[in-house]
């Protein structure tokens, strides 16, 4: 997995390749943290785990609705979806929270260099997050969460699954509630 290129992981995460998944999260990682230092709470309601939580569902969101004939590197699409599921976030939890980002940066996922033991951390922090989500989440709440991180809405998640939208709805707030209770 590690020689294979991020476009290349997205296509086989796609396939429901868990460990393809897991590595293009991995690979991810700097670039939300980069992106969640930019984010902050003036009346401290909402904490940096919130943040970076929601940076990954970008990330998850982002690996399950990729599209490689569209011609744009992997990283760059996942980055853009963590940045506007950031953005939402902001929108949804506070008028009085709000980004401070640094517009005169120029961000290329490539030019950043990471320690290989903060990379090796990060990696296994990752792994362990993804397994007591999978073991905290039902099946059910698990496959309407991926399909809502796939973009789909919840007339779409209903037709998929087989159970109504309230029930998608339900299954939706218990998945949020217990990963938000993990931190």
């Amino acid at each position: 997995m590690k020689k294979c290129s991020d476009e290349a992981l997205a296509l086989l995460a796609q396939g429901e390749n868990r460990d393809a998944e897991n590595e293009l999260i991995v690979r991810a990682l700097p670039t939300v943290k980069f992106l969640v230092t930019t984010f902050s709470s003036p009346d401290m309601s909402v904490g940096q785990d919130d943040f970076v939580q929601e940076a990954l569902l970008g990330v998850l969101a982002a690996i399950h609705s990729f599209d490689k004939g569209r011609g744009v590197r992997f990283m760059t699409f996942a980055s853009r979806c963590a940045l506007n599921r950031l953005l939402s976030f902001v929108k949804r939890t506070s008028a009085k929270s709000f980004p401070t980002v640094e517009f005169d940066y120029s961000y290329e996922t490539g030019s950043l260099q990471y320690e290989p033991e903060s990379q090796l951390v990060a990696e296994e922090s990752y792994k362990k997050l993804i397994r007591s989500v999978r073991d905290a989440l039902t099946e059910t709440e698990l496959k309407v969460l991926n399909c809502y991180l796939s973009g789909m809405s919840y007339d779409e998640i209903s037709a998929q699954t087989g159970i109504s939208q309230k029930a998608v709805d339900n299954a939706l707030f218990r998945a949020r509630k217990k990963i938000k209770a993990m931190r």
